[in-house]
């Protein structure tokens, strides 16, 4: 049956609070090079960017960059904080032009806001030290806090290291004993030390100076519970099957951390914004509306494939490890490939190193945090957060590793863009004109009635033709409401064709954009239909002949696009073994009396129906189903 996908696009622009998103922004540097640019255009056009001269980046691994583009430098700073070069403060850097004489880098992976507090304090003294620099920055951008909820630990107990108490049971305890300690330094010091290192950045600012605060994004989708069930985020592999799985409910948790940050975040700039004493402007910049909801840029997306880089989530804005099912089942059989008394001692030697992990935490070894706060000779410098991982370093791990739920390059490039239409924003304010980016328009998803065609593909084929397609696009110069289509599957019951359709103003097209709504359509609309024509049916006869079995093998939903070729006959042969003969397959013109819509003929040894067709494995592994295979073959 012939399918018809239509993705309509409309101008390739979201508006979040009149900000917009310019896909070409970190390739292209509008800002003009030509002196003769008139100094009246400079005090009206908030988009002109001649104002920074000098400028500072401060902040933990989420503004160091951890893993995106390449290291800094090679000195030993810029190594040890793990700063990289396509971060969002590079592509910044680039962006705010020529006019910049003096950029400082100082934001360092793993660095806690005590640790941001003294960023500030050490800036303020190499720069009395400097005869080149001063005190007075024009802008200022930053990520703070997310270290002071143990974010790492929370991700090595929650996600990715094995969750096992000393009898060997997946246990939960010490991943909810993590969130619940977050949850205490969210509640009763993140807000003060926030604004500890905003009134220490004062002293650092011009009159009039910007400041960009740029919260976090939520990691993962809560849509469904496929991820728990079908991607495997252990580390190292060959203890996969013992972390806790990612299900919707943990995800809404360590979601919620997220959320609640930037809550205690937005707080605390507001505070600071009112405070008369401050000398600079501050606004926060929420770039995780992108990923959540304009291009399903977030991990555990219902159609994820849990590879990494991932054709079905091309617009994915965090590194990741390689998740998928494949990958856990390859390990699993290395795992059972291994003696017991190799696994044990591997588990073991886990157990040992994480029991001194946890003894020498800060976590178990320190006074209560708010006791500490009490007693600091000043109280207004930062209240260390008292997290396991902190002073300890059994774990320490490559970048490789490291860059792991950090943005990638791009979640750099939508975190850069983001700040620079909240940039762009303040320095309207400031001129009193009106910014540019609220005329943009909003794009709109949108899923068609039910009522309607018939016609239905199996998803899987539709999501690989979907990577095809959008990279097929050929944009037509200087044409608006253009139109492009491909036709896939030919004379096959997946036949589809794919469409997308510019409206009378837009020109531009976006692959991502293209593929994320293409997914949207398939994964997205019209779901948990009971009579839905995919869903897998089939029936299964086997024959004794003495010499040799004859099987009929009939189904819908699966092998629906491949005569069989890549699904149904090598899943056969890896239950059997040789001996598959007479092979045939074809599709009907219209489903049988059964529903069925092909049938597959062939021979094999004998006495296999109850290893390979009766108990459902061959079609189980494929996707399909039958109700048993009939037969007197044993």
């Amino acid at each position: 049956m012939l399918v018809y996908l239509l993705v309509q696009l409309v101008a390739l622009l979201v508006s979040v609070d009149c900000y917009t998103i310019n896909p070409d922004y970190s390739q292209h540097n509008d800002i003009t090079k030509n002196k003769s640019f008139s100094l009246e255009k400079r005090a009206t056009d908030p988009s002109d960017f001649s104002w920074t001269k000098k400028w500072a980046c401060i902040g933990d691994s989420f503004s160091a960059g951890i893993g995106s583009g390449n290291v800094w430098s090679n000195r030993k700073a810029d190594v040890q904080c793990s700063r990289y070069d396509y971060s969002y403060p590079a592509i910044l850097n680039k962006k705010l032009g020529p006019a910049v004489k003096t950029f400082e880098y100082w934001a360092c992976s793993g660095d806690k806001t005590v640790d941001i507090h003294n960023q500030v304090v050490r800036m303020n003294v190499y720069n009395q030290l400097s005869s080149n620099l001063g005190n007075n920055l024009d802008f200022v951008t930053l990520t703070a806090g997310g270290n002071d909820l143990c974010l790492s630990d929370m991700i090595k107990s929650c996600i990715m290291f094995p969750a096992i108490d000393l009898f060997m049971n997946i246990d939960d305890a010490e991943c909810n004993a993590l969130i619940e300690k977050a949850q205490f330094n969210m509640d009763y010091f993140l807000g003060e030390n926030i604004k500890s290192i905003l009134r220490a950045l004062n002293d650092k600012m011009n009159t009039g100076g910007l400041v960009v605060y740029n919260l976090y994004a939520e990691y993962f989708s809560e849509e469904t519970e496929e991820c728990a069930e079908t991607q495997e985020f252990a580390f190292p592999k060959i203890l996969a099957g013992l972390s806790l799985k990612l299900t919707t409910a943990r995800r809404k948790k360590l979601n919620d951390l997220v959320r609640g940050t930037n809550a205690v975040i937005q707080k605390a700039v507001d505070e600071i914004s009112a405070d008369p004493s401050i000398r600079y402007k501050i606004e926060t910049s929420d770039w995780g509306v992108w990923p959540k909801d304009a291009v399903a840029g977030q991990m555990c997306e219902p159609w994820s494939s849990g590879h990494y880089p991932d054709e079905r989530s091309p617009a994915l804005q965090f590194f990741k490890p390689r998740t998928s099912v494949y990958d856990r089942t390859a390990h699993q059989d290395l795992k059972r490939s291994m003696s017991p008394e190799a696994q044990d001692k591997i588990l073991k030697q886990y157990q040992n190193k994480h029991k001194r992990y946890w003894e020498n935490s800060i976590l178990y070894q320190s006074a209560d945090p708010r006791a500490i706060a009490k007693s600091r000779l000043d109280p207004r410098a930062p209240v260390p957060p008292g997290c396991p991982g902190d002073h300890v370093n059994i774990f320490a791990v490559p970048d490789r590793v490291g860059r792991f739920f950090h943005p990638n390059e791009l979640g750099h490039e939508t975190i850069a863009s983001f700040a620079i239409a909240t940039l762009v924003g303040m320095r309207a304010s400031q001129l009193n004109v009106r910014n540019p980016y609220c005329d943009s328009n909003k794009d709109e998803f949108r899923c068609w009635k039910k009522e309607g065609g018939k016609a239905y593909a199996n998803p899987d084929q539709l999501g690989k033709s979907v990577a095809k397609f959008c990279n097929s696009v050929k944009q037509p110069a200087n044409t608006v409401g253009w139109r492009w289509e491909q036709k896939y599957l030919k004379d096959t019951l997946d036949e589809h064709i794919m469409s997308i359709q510019l409206t009378s103003k837009a020109s531009a097209f976006d692959k991502n954009q293209c593929v994320s709504s293409m997914m949207q359509l398939i994964e997205g609309c019209d779901g948990n239909d009971s009579n839905n024509p995919l869903n897998a049916d089939g029936y299964c006869s086997g024959t004794y002949h003495f010499s040799h079995s004859s099987y009929t093998i009939r189904g819908s939903g699966f092998s629906t696009w491949d005569y069989g070729q890549e699904t149904l006959l090598p899943a056969i042969k890896g239950c059997l073994g040789l001996g598959v003969t007479a092979w045939s397959f074809k599709y009907f013109d219209k489903p049988d009396g059964e529903v069925n819509e092909w049938e597959a003929t062939f021979n094999t040894p004998v006495f296999v129906n109850a290893r390979c067709f009766r108990n459902n494995k061959v079609v189980f592994s494929i996707g399909g189903f039958t109700h048993g295979c009939h037969g007197n073959d044993p």
